[in-house]
């Protein structure tokens, strides 16, 4: 008998032959891979591999789970949530016969983006009389704050200040 890690000869009569069995090749290394950061409420595709130990690779489909803001499908494909700050979070892969592997990336805080601005205030006056105006920054994560603005009259009675209030005399 042999364990195949080595050619055999063996002896018939007056026959020799020299028999070699493939050493069957085993998993010896289990690795998953993809980006390390993705931006809050992005997404991004991660995958796994098993390396033999004839140094095939083959790719694999492993259990997945997600320790973070946001949720990973049971094909790699993660969906990040939002968050305050840039924040760890780990992708996990289990794969038969090897022992969970963890996957650090970073789900990134992205600065929401300036969109419009809203003006605030009457849509009609009386004579002789004033109405305080405000603006606010409208940005794309559906926030607003208060904005300054260099408030001016275009046509019409009356004026308005560096804080907003239209002041609208006698219309004649």
């Amino acid at each position: 008998m042999t364990d195949g890690s080595l050619p055999t000869t063996f002896r018939v009569d007056d026959v020799s032959l020299l028999v070699t069995v493939p050493i069957p090749s085993t998993p010896v290394l289990f690795g998953v891979g993809g980006p390390t950061s993705v931006p809050e409420r992005g997404s991004a595709q991660y995958n796994a591999i098993v390396v033999y130990s004839d140094g095939s690779v083959q790719s694999v489909t492993p259990s997945w789970s997600f320790s973070g803001p946001g949720t990973i499908s049971s094909s790699g494909f993660l969906n990040a949530g939002s968050v305050s700050s840039d924040t760890a979070a780990t992708v996990i892969g289990n794969y038969s016969g090897f022992p969970a592997l963890n996957y650090p990336i970073t789900i990134v805080n992205v600065a929401p983006l300036y969109t419009s601005l809203a003006i605030s205030g009457p849509s009609s006056m009386n004579e002789n009389s004033t109405a305080q105006f405000t603006a606010a920054a409208i940005y794309s994560d559906g926030t607003s704050q208060s904005a300054s603005a260099s408030w001016s009259v275009i046509s019409g009675p009356g004026s308005i200040s560096t804080s907003g209030l239209l002041t609208v005399g006698e219309v004649s």
